[in-house]
């Protein structure tokens, strides 16, 4: 009996370690991807105007506390958002563009043009995204972006700077929530 309760005991702990709630969102601990093991991060919430809009949960191969470090790692990364409340994907990718204007320079910026072109036509049939729907977007090295809804792909982009560029509207100098990047960080 006593053998069954330690056992019974040890499956809820290593269950309950499998996700995290976060402003009521579940996020898993861990996630695959291109073949490798990603930890959470972190997670945290994104509020516009005092209200919860998504959680976003950062996924890398080892734990990171800076942005710099999140930003320069070589392996693959993902970062989820959990929608909390419906929106028009128009704002959300307005506030995509907005974040990555305001972390990367204007040269970079040229550069990812008409990239961040296609990015925004990835989004093209989505007209409004539910709230409990779950958008990722995924780094792979020497891919770049993989982004899906719902885990349907919407579709790709190339370049490792392009990820980059649009993990840096969470983890750049200039985030689009100071406290979310701390929370994403570990903090």
């Amino acid at each position: 009996m006593k053998k069954i309760l330690v056992a019974t005991l040890c499956w809820m702990m290593s269950w309950g370690s499998l996700a995290a709630e976060v402003g009521g969102a579940r996020v898993p601990d861990q996630v695959q991807l291109a073949g490798q093991g990603l930890v959470l991060n972190g997670a945290g919430v994104r509020t516009f105007l005092f209200m919860d809009m998504y959680v976003a949960a950062l996924y890398l191969p080892s734990k990171q506390t800076s942005g710099a470090a999140a930003l320069a790692e070589k392996g693959p990364r993902r970062i989820e958002l959990h929608v909390l409340r419906e929106a028009p994907s128009s704002r959300f990718l307005g506030a995509f563009r907005k974040g990555m204007e305001k972390n990367n320079s204007e040269q970079v910026l040229a550069a990812l043009a008409p990239r961040l072109n296609a990015f925004e036509q990835l989004f093209k049939g989505v007209e409004d995204v539910a709230a409990g729907s779950v958008i990722a977007f995924d780094g792979v090295p020497g891919e770049g972006l993989r982004a899906t809804l719902n885990g349907k792909e919407l579709g790709r982009i190339a370049g490792d700077d392009f990820y980059r560029a649009l993990l840096s509207i969470w983890l750049g100098e200039h985030p689009v929530q100071d406290d979310l990047k701390k929370r994403l960080l570990g903090g």
